[in-house]
């Protein structure tokens, strides 16, 4: 990959919730005894399963956002920590990982709920952080918990851990909702400044977090008040003003996908978009009651193009399915995960476009411009209304810069006009594509690239006419 070039791979989990609604331990009988695991799959063993001969194009990286446990125990910090510890002693996405690669922020469930005192509210997690990531955590001070990691020189990413849950507690007006006062938003902002800001710049940026920073309405809960998190506007200001890229957060085990680029029109400011992951529960029984719920973890790909002051994201949400097509439980052992939807979203705060400038704009004269009308129109009928087109875009392969997706788009084409296939070629640097209209019928293909180029479609009918178009696919910038 060009030094001017980011990637990474995301392996996002949340609410793991190991513990008694933990979904792959058997749960308790009627008579309140649990049953042997005998049969059985770990959360583990059935993420591994899951990984299979998947290969990462670039580095891979764990991040966990939040409810690790049901009620904060030793025993179900420590089934997290063995989870953790057999990530890293697994090729996970044909990759090795290292306890530096996995990112944690604690959850709701993670503290003691009813401990009125700080220090052994927080005291299993920061035994748990500091014994996992051999970092020192005081129990009296857990808005230490939220952390800058510069990771800009290896995997060319920023990741910040934010601490949510500080004042979650039973009977407190925290107890429903998340919060990051102030004073931690001022020490990230600080923290993340010391960095040197080329650098930062240059990297991709990522933000975890347990509770909500923007509630939807589907995350909106009658009972629960407003759960959002407290200061979210400022904590957002502060993502947003320094262009972070990605903020994956849990909570509400409701897997999301949006877009964050709410603007004022008071104040002026420009608007960066920022991706927000909502992850859904890996690993809890208490899913949302809707049809399709199901528990998920999510496959991320992250590519970003400082140069061109762009990105693109990929999130694959993989889901266990948990029963076959007759609504019939599977025996654990035929658990399986299946991707149940997949997102593609570009990150595009400026494309650079020339600005309009003076033209003269005067009526059509028909006699005036008869031969050249008559071009425009006999390149409809040469084509048979079957237009090549280009979106130009990030590419996610790990050695290239862009990807130039081609296809056809029709024009008021009859059923004859249908092409039997269409060849695409970029010239002798690259493989031509061949697509046919019974396995492609958008003939739609991608050419990665790291330069400008002329892409030719050759058009094949049934009837044995060939005709050929042509688009440019531009290497974008973010300046003239």
């Amino acid at each position: 990959m060009s030094h001017d070039l980011r990637q990474l791979s995301i392996l996002h989990t949340s609410d793991l919730h190991f513990g008694a609604s933990h979904r792959f331990d058997p749960p308790a009988t009627p008579s309140s005894d649990i049953p042997t695991r005998r049969g059985m799959p770990t959360l583990f063993e059935s993420l591994e399963a899951d990984f299979g001969t998947s290969r990462s194009e670039s580095a891979v990286v764990v991040a966990v956002t939040g409810d690790l446990t049901q009620h904060a125990a030793q025993g179900e910090f420590d089934q997290a920590a063995q989870l953790l510890s057999r990530l890293t002693e697994s090729s996970i996405l044909g990759r090795d990982l290292f306890r530096e690669d996995i990112f944690v922020v604690p959850g709701n469930h993670d503290v003691i709920f009813t401990e009125p005192k700080k220090e052994r509210r927080w005291q299993p997690y920061c035994s748990f952080y500091q014994n996992f990531f051999r970092r020192t955590v005081f129990t009296d001070a857990p808005e230490e918990l939220n952390k800058v990691h510069d990771r800009s020189s290896d995997l060319g990413a920023i990741v910040v851990e934010l601490n949510s849950c500080v004042s979650v507690m039973k009977g407190a007006p925290d107890e429903q909702r998340g919060q990051i006062d102030v004073g931690s938003i001022q020490s990230l902002h600080k923290q993340l400044e010391a960095i040197d800001q080329a650098k930062l710049k240059e990297s991709i940026r990522i933000a975890l977090v347990h509770h909500h920073p923007v509630l939807l309405p589907a995350f909106a809960e009658s009972s629960r008040g407003y759960d959002c998190i407290i200061n979210a506007d400022k904590l957002l200001m502060v993502l947003r003003d320094l262009g972070f890229h990605l903020i994956l957060h849990g909570h509400k085990h409701f897997p999301h996908i949006f877009s964050y680029d709410a603007q004022c029109a008071w104040t002026g400011e420009e608007c960066n978009p920022t991706i927000v992951v909502a992850g859904g529960s890996v690993g809890s029984r208490a899913l949302p009651q809707l049809p399709n719920a199901c528990n998920t973890y999510n496959r991320i790909t992250i590519k970003w193009n400082p140069k061109a002051n762009e990105g693109r994201v990929l999130i694959e949400t993989r889901g266990l399915v948990t029963s076959d097509e007759y609504g019939r439980e599977l025996l654990p052992g035929d658990w399986h995960w299946r991707t149940t939807r997949v997102f593609d979203r570009l990150i595009t705060p400026r494309r650079y476009m020339p600005a309009e400038a003076s033209a003269q704009w005067v009526p059509f004269d028909k006699g005036h411009d008869e031969h050249s009308e008559l071009l425009r129109i006999q390149q409809y009928e040469k084509l048979r209304g079957n237009m090549p087109v280009v979106e130009v875009m990030p590419s996610l392969r790990g050695n290239q810069a862009y990807e130039a997706r081609v296809w056809i788009e029709p024009h008021k084409r009859s059923e004859e006009d249908i092409p039997d296939k269409v060849v695409w070629s970029a010239g002798r640097m690259f493989r031509m594509a061949v697509c046919e209209y019974k396995d492609n019928p958008h003939f739609c293909t991608g050419f990665a690239y790291w330069g400008p180029m002329l892409i030719q479609a050759r058009i094949f009918f049934k009837d044995g006419e060939q005709a050929s178009g042509f688009v440019y696919a531009r290497l974008p910038s973010s300046r003239p």
